[in-house]
């Protein structure tokens, strides 16, 4: 309807924004090389995912690209079991930065059940 598409970002646009695109400083986390400055992880989470937007953005001004919500990127086919990028808040500082991934669980009969306490998207979108 409003003729703007959308399509979730392949795992090298998710790390190059992460990653702070071209005003990149180069920072271990996304925005800082002080995990807390950006992100909920294990130690100051208390255990629980966050309003998004509540610490600093990176240099793009993206927020939460290292810990709170995991995050999803494209693959082929479509699988939001896979894997997640840039950390969680239950996962420790060095599985938040803009290179951290892990595997999904694709073997559960519950595919595609994902848990919003730890799995989010963002989308890019192009208007033609």
């Amino acid at each position: 309807l409003t003729s703007i598409n959308f399509r979730l970002p392949t795992k090298d646009e998710w790390q190059f924004a992460a990653k702070g695109g071209e005003l990149s400083q180069g920072y271990t986390y996304s925005g800082s090389d002080v995990i807390s400055e950006v992100a909920w992880y294990s130690s100051n989470s208390g255990g629980v995912v966050h309003y998004v937007a509540q610490l600093m953005p990176n240099e793009l001004g993206f927020y939460d690209m290292s810990g709170n919500y995991a995050e999803v990127c494209s693959s082929d086919p479509v699988n939001i079991d896979g894997r997640t990028y840039g950390g969680c808040w239950k996962y420790s500082a060095a599985n938040c930065t803009p290179t951290s991934w892990r595997s999904g669980d694709d073997s559960r009969e519950d595919q595609n059940k994902v848990d919003g306490k730890y799995i989010t998207v963002r989308f890019v979108y192009s208007i033609p």
